[in-house]
């Protein structure tokens, strides 16, 4: 999907969808990568679940580190990527896993018995 900048800030983009079958009916996604710190900074998504079609972007903001996972404590829901027009605002204002045992690592990474091929990056 190549690169973008949006704000001073250069991404990568990467196409994803639920289907491998591409069609009018596939919810669609395009993860924008933070070339310098790697996070997924945003995420610009078209659903089509519901008979209707609705897209947005979700802009992930403050990241911590809590408990060996990455975890962003704003986010911000625009009409599109680097938009000026806020939807929705979510803030984690508190987390706390109570310890390590209660953070299923597998949730986090790809399941280690699908072969490699399995995962398709464009």
């Amino acid at each position: 999907m190549g690169k973008e900048k949006i704000d001073g800030i250069s991404y990568k983009k990467i196409f994803l969808s639920n289907s491998f079958n591409l069609d009018r009916r596939s919810d669609q996604f395009i993860a924008f990568i933070n070339t310098e710190t790697f996070n997924l900074d945003i995420i610009y998504y078209t659903i089509r679940e519901l008979g209707k079609s609705f897209s947005g972007a979700a802009h992930f903001k403050d990241f911590k580190i809590l408990n060996g996972i990455n975890i962003p404590q704003e986010t911000i829901v625009k009409w599109r990527p680097g938009g000026d027009s806020v939807v929705h605002r979510f803030k984690i204002l508190k987390l706390k896993f109570i310890n390590k045992q209660d953070v299923n690592q597998d949730m986090f990474f790809p399941d280690k018995n699908i072969k490699e091929d399995y995962y398709q990056f464009f």
